[in-house]
């Protein structure tokens, strides 16, 4: 496992030319393919501005799984960094990252990233949830927005509409 401040930093390889609906779109279909060949359950939930603009449950999921995504979307909405970060953190101080921030409705385990554009800042967030390691659902994010950060790079991004 990775140290807090690894987590913390990942954001800053991770920023966007820009992020659209669109954008969203391709980015959970990419991830979605990968989870359905990897995981029984999947759920991919991405937010502009905290309106939900993609969301993807297959069958083996359950509402509790949702509920236990919404609670990584918060821990990054209220630390403004991955919840890798501070499910690392509070390993490191000894914390359950599980408990540690129940109070506020926040789980802090891996599968949660902001999504970041550049000259603009924190637009968005997408989190993960299947796998049986949440820092595997983090790595799946991380996944998704290398591949669309590369596309955007490389002006590779076909009309789909």
């Amino acid at each position: 496992m990775k140290n807090y401040l690894y987590y913390k930093k990942q954001k800053e390889g991770y920023v966007l030319k820009k992020f659209d609906h669109i954008d969203a779109f391709r980015l959970g279909e990419y991830i979605c393919k990968k989870m359905i060949k990897e995981t029984k359950r999947a759920i991919v939930h991405i937010e502009i501005n905290k309106e939900t603009v993609f969301e993807f449950l297959n069958s083996a999921a359950n509402p509790n799984d949702r509920d236990w995504l919404m609670k990584k979307i918060r821990c990054v909405e209220y630390f403004h960094e991955a919840s890798a970060a501070q499910h690392v953190k509070c390993i490191e101080k000894g914390l359950d990252p599980k408990r540690e921030y129940a109070d506020k409705d926040i789980a802090a385990l891996g599968g949660a990233f902001p999504i970041l554009v550049d000259g603009v800042g924190a637009i968005g967030v997408i989190g993960i949830s299947g796998y049986e390691d949440s820092f595997d659902d983090h790595e799946a994010a991380i996944f998704g927005l290398k591949h669309l950060k590369k596309m955007q790079d490389k002006g590779r991004l076909e009309r789909i509409f």
